[in-house]
């Protein structure tokens, strides 16, 4: 992967961050994430030569969702596996003490 030169995650309803470790693939020159819902993304990223972050949810960056979708999606976790997205389960915690 440290060879990697072109990546396109665009359309796919992503969200969260964008992880550091891929704007930092040195050979990387065309990174696009456009049109989904990213909500933070490594500065590194904007120096890439060609990127494209349209359409996502970055508070600063031009041409983004409109904030009452991006806080309508992000409000609604899913998980998404070959058949289609669901909601996802509750997080799992551990029992409580129970001290006698």
């Amino acid at each position: 992967m440290m060879s990697l030169q072109q990546l396109d995650m665009a359309h796919n309803k992503v969200s969260d961050e964008i992880p550091d470790r891929i704007c930092d693939l040195s050979h990387l020159k065309n990174f696009t994430y456009s049109y989904n819902y990213f909500f933070k993304e490594p500065a590194r990223c904007l120096s890439i030569r060609s990127h494209d972050d349209r359409q996502n949810c970055f508070p600063l960056r031009p041409l983004q969702c409109p904030p009452v979708q991006c806080t309508t999606f992000l409000s609604k976790p899913n998980s998404c596996d070959s058949n289609d997205c669901i909601a996802r389960p509750p997080p799992w915690s551990p029992p409580a003490s129970v001290h006698p």
